[in-house]
């Protein structure tokens, strides 16, 4: 088992200014120069696929924003919005059966979980997600869009799928002219506890990959 992610880091960071007291100017100094000690280290470099679920954090939490993270365009899914925010979240509909298919065994132990965004040659990993049954109803504002979450009162016992969901820099989707080539997927984290479900997933462990909707 793993029990920390670039959010639980973030939260840590949080904690500290919290204690500290420290105020917005000093911070700033002490986050960039942490970014200068992290982007001079060369020995990670798988790391880069999870860059923007680290910035979408720190956005969030109100701790540190990069400067790359204003999206550019406001193309295709938000070409109506009032305005684009810096974070977005995406909401992903796993079907039961899919869920089945992998975890219908008696030993599939407790897997690491995490999502992709993937187009044109680019991956973002996002290890941050919030899972629940249930449908998701769309609020009809084109303009300030926002969606609604009905839980399934069964829960793992109902018939409603998987919702997954995790925050994103708006930006990834923003600047992507080709948004219809964007996929989101769910899937396994690939560490050794990983290996028994290579069989059944394939090489990437994806266990649902779906398409934007606008």
């Amino acid at each position: 088992m793993i029990f920390y992610s670039r959010e639980t880091f973030v939260l840590f960071l949080k904690l500290i200014r919290q204690r500290l007291r420290i105020p917005s100017s000093p911070w700033q100094q002490i986050m960039d120069r942490f970014f200068e000690i992290r982007d001079a280290d060369k020995s990670m470099p798988m790391d880069t696929y999870n860059e923007n679920d680290l910035s979408a954090h720190l956005h969030r939490y109100g701790l540190y924003t990069m400067a790359y993270l204003r999206p550019l365009r406001k193309p295709g899914l938000f070409s109506k919005w009032d305005s684009v925010p810096m974070v977005v979240r995406i909401i992903l509909s796993v079907p039961r059966a899919k869920l089945r298919n992998v975890f219908s065994g008696p030993d599939v132990g407790t897997p690491l979980l995490q999502c992709d965004i993937a187009a044109h040659g680019m991956q973002n990993v996002f290890s941050s997600l919030h899972l629940a049954f249930g449908k998701v109803i769309s609020v009809d504002d084109a303009r300030n869009p926002r969606v609604i979450i009905e839980e399934d009162p069964q829960g793992q016992e109902g018939s409603l799928p998987l919702l997954v969901s995790f925050i994103m820099p708006s930006f990834l989707l923003a600047n992507i002219p080709d948004q219809e080539a964007v996929n989101v997927s769910f899937g396994l984290r690939s560490y050794p506890g990983s290996l028994p479900f290579v069989k059944k997933l394939g090489d990437m462990l994806r266990i649902f990959t779906g398409e934007i909707a606008r």
